[in-house]
């Protein structure tokens, strides 16, 4: 598991930390990774840190040549599921396309796992934003994750939803706002795999 802009989440500790078996990658820049180590303290023996940006591929030549199987041996890699929250908007799409077929390459048959809003939503949340003290433009948005098929063989869009379609209580007042969402598509999650294992 590679949790791309991982930032503060405490998300290994909730989920993971008593599973045993889940290898944890949080990959953030490197002021925001030392300042968790000072925070929070290092790694462990199955929670790992990655300083770097996400768009460079050294942490992927680093982490695909770490999970190879022996050589000689029959056993295969294990899989690779990426996530990334509110982080992808912030690119251009030329840079999460390039950053898609990378994945795609270094780790084939992973999942990788986003949000991502409408370029309609785009351009009302800069909008907004230029009227306010925030400095932080969104970049890149889809209307629907076929968009994301085109973009090389092997990258299959498994499954989308929206905040408000899973019966979850804290969103109950708000379920009224979903045909709307449906609408404008205003931020949803894609389940993506890219390509195919060994492939």
């Amino acid at each position: 598991m590679v949790h791309i802009g991982w930032g503060f989440d405490s998300r290994f500790e909730r989920v993971a930390e008593r599973n045993g078996r889940i290898e944890w990658y949080d990959l953030d820049l490197p002021e925001v990774i030392e300042l968790r180590r000072k925070l929070f303290g290092d790694e462990r023996k199955r929670h790992h840190l990655l300083g770097c940006s996400v768009l460079e591929e050294a942490w992927m030549d680093a982490l695909s040549a770490r999970h190879q199987p022996p050589s000689g041996t029959q056993s295969t890699r294990r899989p690779f599921l990426f996530l990334a929250e509110v982080v992808l908007v912030y690119f251009d799409g030329a840079q999460v396309k390039r950053l898609v077929l990378a994945l795609r390459e270094h780790f084939p048959g992973a999942e990788l796992v986003f949000d991502a809003c409408s370029p309609l939503h785009v351009w009302v949340a800069n909008h907004q934003t230029s009227t306010s003290m925030l400095n932080a433009r969104l970049q890149w948005g889809i209307w629907h994750g076929q968009e994301t098929e085109e973009w090389g063989d092997g990258i299959r869009l498994l499954d989308e939803w929206s905040y408000l379609d899973a019966p979850e209580p804290r969103v109950a007042r708000l379920r009224w706002l979903r045909p709307i969402e449906s609408l404008f598509r205003t931020m949803r999650i894609y389940h993506f795999q890219l390509g195919k294992a060994g492939g």
